[in-house]
C-alpha cells in the first residue's frame, strides 16, 4: 500500500550513478558501513530482550492469562484457550505457533518465559522492518541506525518489549507494512502491505488508534488518494469521530487486543525520550511528508495519557512512530541549522560536527542510565508457584480434582498432572471431565486465594469453602470442605489422635525424642502414622528422631512425616537393609496405611528413613 509517505523514486527518476572519481565506491562504502551499524543496534536489542526473559519485568494478571492461554493452544487446541479471536485470540494463536515450532516452552521455565521469548523475537524483526521504513523514507545514514536503537534499546522500552502482549504482534505487522509500502513494485507492495495491515488490526484492534489518525491524513493531504475536497472533508469528519470512538473505549478498558503491559519504572533518559518524543511530534506537524506519523504518533500519546488500563500497550503502538519520528525531525534540524551556518561560514563543515556532535551528546546521555535497562527482579511469584507445584506433586500422588489459578493450572499440566482433574479460575483448559457433585468433587485449591475466591463455579465456591493448609507466599493451599460437619468431625479426630499418641508414647519398643513424644501426646501426628507406628512396634523397635513439618504447611496441623532413625537398634542410611526391610513392609500395606514414599535423609546431621503420607487423609481410622 503505498501511504504516501516519503519514498524512493521510480527507476526512471533515479539518476544513473557517478562512477568517476571514487564518488561511487565511497557512496558503497558508506551504505555499508549504514547497514553494519543498523544490524549491529538490532542484534544489542535482541541479545538484551531475549536475556533472562523469566526474571523481569514483573508478571501481571494480564501478562500471565494471555500466556497461560497461549500454552493451552499449544497443548490442546484453539478452543482450550477461550478468548475471543479480536481479544488477544488470535495474537495467543501466533505464540503458540512460535512455540511448537522453535520449542520455546521445552527451553522456558514458565509459560510467561516461552511466551516473553515470542513477543521478544517480533519485536527484533519490527526493528528489522522499521529500519528497512526508515531507509524507503528516504533518512539520513545516522537516522536510520537511529531508528533501531530508539526502538529497542530505550530502558523503558527494552522492559515493554520483553512482556508477552498481543500489541507486540501487531506492531510487527504494522511495521512490516510500513516497510513493503512505497516501494518500486507498488501493486505489489500495496498488497502486501494492506494485508499486513489487516493482520495487525486482527490480532490486536488497539492498533487502530494509530492507523486511523495516519490514513486520515493520508486522505485529507491526498497522499493516499486523490479525492475531491468534500471528501477529504469527510473522511477527516469519519476519521475524528471513529477516533473519538476508540478513546472513549479505550478510556473504558473496553478495547480489545491489550492490557497485559505494564509500564515499568522510568529513568530520566526515559523521561527525556519521551519529552523528546512529544516535541518530534509537533514539530513534525510542520513537515508535510512527516504530518501523517506525528498525528498517528500524538493520537496514540494522548490516548495512552488518558487511558491507564492499556497505557502499556499503547506505548508499545507508540514506540516504532516515535522511533522515526524523532530522528526524521532530528535530521531536518541539523540540516536546518547546517544551512544556517553554512551561510556564516562557508568553509565551516557544519553539519557533520553537528551530527557528531549530536550524537557525543546522545551517548553520553545514554552511559549513566545504563543500569536501568534493568529492573530489579521481583521472582515471588515464580518461586512460590514452584514451590506449590512441588507440594502438589509430592503430596497428592493419587492425582484428585483440584481447583486452581491459571498460572497454577499452566505449571500443574506441564509438569504432567491430567488436566482433566483441574478446574482453572479462568475457565482455561480442555473440556472438564464430568464432576457430578460440582465443586465438592474437588478437594484442594490452590493458587492465589483472591483469585480463587473471585472466580465462577466451581473455581470460586471451591475456594470459599475451604480451610488453609500450606502457604507459599503468594500461593496458598487449602483443603475443600466439602462436608457439612467438618467441624465437629475434626474435633473427634483431634480426640482419637490424642488418645491413641498418649498411649504409643508409652510404647517401650518405641523410642521417641522429647519432641516426637510431645506431638504425639498433643495428638499432632496423622491418624495413618499413628495406626502403623503401633503396627510395626509389634515386630519391631523403632527409634523416632521426629515428626516433621512439611515445608510450606501450618506446625500445628497434623504431622504426616515420620523420620526414623533406627530399626531394632540398627541405624538407616544407604545400603541399609534394615532401612529396605521397612520400606518393603510399608509397601505391603493396603491402602490408606500404605504411604505414600519413603527416602533416606539427614536430620541435624543424622541419618533418616522419612516417610511420607500424602495430604489426602483418612477419616474414622481411630475410634472417638
Amino acid at each position: 500500500m503505498d501511504v504516501g509517505l516519503r519514498g524512493a523514486p521510480s527507476r526512471a527518476q533515479q539518476p544513473a550513478p557517478v562512477r568517476s572519481g571514487g564518488t561511487w565506491a565511497r557512496g558503497r562504502t558508506t551504505a555499508a558501513l549504514i547497514v553494519l551499524l543498523a544490524l549491529a543496534a538490532i542484534a544489542l536489542a535482541g541479545w538484551l530482550l531475549l536475556s533472562a526473559l523469566a526474571a523481569g519485568p514483573v508478571v501481571t494478571a494480564g501478562e500471565s492469562s494471555f500466556a497461560v492461554r497461549a500454552f493451552a493452544i499449544n497443548r490442546f487446541g484453539y478452543a482450550s484457550a477461550h478468548l475471543a479471536w479480536y481479544d488477544g485470540g488470535l495474537g495467543a494463536l501466533q505464540v503458540a505457533g512460535y512455540e511448537t515450532i522453535s520449542g520455546a516452552l521445552r527451553r522456558a521455565p514458565t509459560a510467561v518465559a516461552a511466551a516473553r521469548e515470542a513477543t521478544a523475537v517480533a519485536s527484533v524483526l519490527a526493528a528489522i522492518a522499521l529500519t528497512v521504513a526508515a531507509r524507503r523514507l528516504k533518512l539520513s545514514g545516522p537516522a536510520v541506525v537511529a531508528v533501531p536503537l530508539l526502538f529497542g534499546l530505550a530502558p523503558a522500552g527494552l522492559m515493554l518489549h520483553r512482556t508477552a502482549d498481543p500489541t507486540q504482534l501487531a506492531v510487527l505487522w504494522a511495521c512490516v507494512a510500513l516497510a513493503l509500502a512505497g516501494g518500486e513494485s507498488r501493486r505489489i507492495g500495496a498488497a502486501g502491505s494492506a494485508a499486513y495491515l489487516a493482520a495487525a488490526v486482527v490480532t490486536s484492534p488497539l492498533v487502530l488508534v494509530a492507523l486511523v489518525p495516519l490514513f486520515s491524513m493520508l486522505l485529507w493531504s491526498g497522499a493516499l488518494a486523490r479525492l475531491p475536497h468534500r471528501w477529504r472533508i469527510v473522511s477527516a469528519g469519519a476519521g475524528v469521530l471513529v477516533l473519538a470512538g476508540l478513546v472513549a473505549l479505550a478510556v473504558a478498558g473496553n478495547l480489545p487486543g491489550g492490557g497485559a503491559a505494564a509500564i515499568p519504572d522510568l529513568g530520566a533518559l526515559d523521561w527525556v525520550l519521551a519529552v523528546g518524543a512529544i516535541a518530534a511530534g509537533l514539530a513534525g506537524l510542520r513537515i508535510s511528508w512527516l504530518r501523517p506519523l506525528a498525528v498517528a504518533l500524538l493520537a496514540t500519546a494522548g490516548t495512552a495519557a488518558a487511558a491507564p488500563d492499556v497505557r502499556g500497550s499503547l506505548i508499545l503502538v507508540a514506540l516504532p512512530l516515535a522511533a522515526l519520528v524523532l530522528p526524521a525531525v532530528a535530521e531536518a534540524a541539523v540540516a536546518l541549522a547546517a544551512g544556517f551556518v553554512a551561510r556564516r561560514w562557508a568553509a565551516f563543515p557544519a553539519r557533520p560536527v553537528l551530527v557528531g556532535v549530536l550524537a557525543a551528546a546522545a551517548i553520553a546521555a545514554w552511559i549513566p542510565v545504563a543500569s536501568d535497562v534493568r529492573e530489579p527482579v521481583d521472582g515471588s511469584r515464580q518461586s512460590a508457584t514452584t514451590a506449590a507445584r512441588t507440594w502438589v506433586l509430592q503430596n497428592l500422588p493419587s492425582r484428585p480434582k483440584l481447583v486452581v489459578d491459571d498460572a497454577m493450572w499452566a505449571d500443574l499440566v506441564d509438569a504432567g498432572y491430567p488436566a482433566e482433574q483441574l478446574a482453572a479460575a479462568g475457565g482455561v483448559g480442555p473440556a472438564a471431565a464430568a464432576w457430578p457433585q460440582g465443586w465438592r468433587d474437588a478437594r484442594y485449591a490452590v493458587g492465589a486465594e483472591q483469585v480463587l475466591r473471585a472466580a465462577g463455579a466451581p473455581v470460586g465456591d471451591a475456594s470459599r469453602s475451604s480451610t488453609p493448609v500450606a502457604s507459599f507466599g503468594a500461593i496458598t493451599v487449602r483443603r475443600v470442605l466439602s462436608d457439612p460437619n467438618a467441624t465437629a468431625t475434626a474435633a473427634t479426630e483431634t480426640a482419637g489422635r490424642i488418645a491413641a499418641g498418649g498411649a504409643l508414647a508409652l510404647n517401650p519398643r518405641l523410642g521417641l525424642q522429647p519432641a516426637a513424644a510431645d506431638l504425639l501426646r498433643r495428638g499432632q501426628v496423622d491418624a495413618r502414622a499413628l495406626s502403623v507406628l503401633a503396627a510395626v512396634t509389634g515386630e519391631h523397635a523403632l527409634q523416632i528422631a521426629d515428626f516433621p513439618a512439611v515445608p510450606g504447611e501450618n506446625p500445628a496441623a497434623p504431622r504426616r512425616l515420620i523420620a526414623v532413625s533406627a530399626i531394632d537398634n540398627r541405624t538407616v542410611g544407604p545400603g541399609s537393609a534394615a532401612a529396605t526391610m521397612l520400606d518393603q513392609w510399608l509397601q505391603a500395606q493396603q491402602p490408606p496405611f500404605r504411604p505414600a514414599g519413603a527416602e533416606l535423609d539427614q536430620l541435624g546431621g543424622t541419618a533418616v528413613l522419612v516417610v511420607r503420607y500424602d495430604a489426602l487423609g483418612s477419616t474414622g481410622l481411630l475410634p472417638p
